[in-house]
């Protein structure tokens, strides 16, 4: 049974059809703006942190330049788009299209779905939004142990690192 699914395109900021994966590509709206402080000036630079690096434009005619990291054994990447009207460049977080794809969620809580995963899901404004705050801080966290020497790229701590109500632990931040 295929499950009912849709894109929010309230959630993207541009797009762009990428030849050489043959994917559609998002750049993830962040009207925060807290994508930019994810990565330094000097880590953005820097070309032995990042996996992948290529360059785009997008359909709505930015040039953008598009990086990709392992983070905890999945592929991360940051956009940053050249020539912003507003402040001449910014990074945001992009992904393949088909990543963004939400299902609708079912009327009762599956037997195998956790109950704070449920609560969470039934009482949160945005649930769908989440995603971006909970990579943003894997993002920190990644680059934080990187420096530290620690070889976390194939470690895949996916969401081990939240508690029950979805916030990281803040102690292995401040380290």
């Amino acid at each position: 049974q295929e499950l009912e699914s849709y894109y929010d395109e309230d959630a993207f900021l541009d797009e762009w059809f990428d030849k050489n994966d043959g994917e559609e590509w998002v750049i993830m709206n962040d009207a925060d703006e807290l994508d930019n402080d994810i990565v330094t000036d000097q880590e953005w630079n820097n070309d032995a942190l990042w996996d992948m690096m290529e360059k785009a434009t997008t359909n709505k005619g930015f040039k953008l330049e598009k990086k990709c990291m392992n983070v905890f054994g999945r592929k991360l990447c940051l956009c940053q788009l050249e020539q912003w009207v507003a402040t001449g460049t910014i990074r945001k977080q992009c992904s393949m299209k088909s990543v963004q794809k939400m299902v609708k969620p079912p009327k009762k809580k599956p037997h195998w779905m956790p109950h704070h995963f449920w609560r969470f899901l039934k009482t949160a404004k945005n649930p769908h939004k989440r995603p971006s705050d909970v990579n943003r801080r894997k993002w920190k966290l990644y680059l934080k142990l990187k420096k530290k020497g620690y070889k976390a790229e194939a470690e895949d701590f996916s969401d081990d690192l939240l508690y029950e109500d979805g916030y990281f632990d803040d102690k292995l931040l401040d380290n």
